[in-house]
């Protein structure tokens, strides 16, 4: 997970925990299981209830997420998948040169907005 998603995730997500199941068996035979959930809360609320963060690091991490907007975190990741998406995708049946696919080819390509502006550079691998 990117660190904007973790991010997301740990600071704004609020998560379910099992906290009990129990099974009984019915009459004819068959099975019930029954789950019982806590209180929805975030992993970062889950951590600073357990009193293992130093004072020190909780008020920065509370600071960080105070600082943070979800919704512009949300945006950044979707940008970011679309990014990801955009990318080429293999053809079946064809061997492509995956360093020749995502190297752009002229200088119009290599613009801000393109997200194939990214170059590879060949490292060779030395037999011992």
């Amino acid at each position: 997970m990117t660190k904007c998603g973790s991010r997301r995730y740990n600071f704004f997500q609020p998560v379910l925990h099992l906290a009990e199941k129990s099974s009984e068996t019915r009459p004819d035979g068959t099975y019930r299981v029954q789950r019982r959930y806590d209180v929805a809360r975030t992993p970062f609320d889950r951590l600073g209830t357990t009193g293992v963060l130093l004072p020190a690091h909780q008020h920065q991490l509370v600071a960080l997420r105070d600082q943070t907007n979800p919704r512009q975190l949300r945006r950044e990741i979707q940008a970011g998948l679309e990014r990801l998406w955009a990318l080429p995708k293999a053809t079946p049946g064809r061997t492509e040169d995956v360093h020749q696919t995502l190297r752009p080819q002229t200088p119009a390509e290599m613009g801000p907005d393109n997200p194939l502006r990214c170059a590879f550079h060949r490292t060779p691998i030395r037999e011992p």
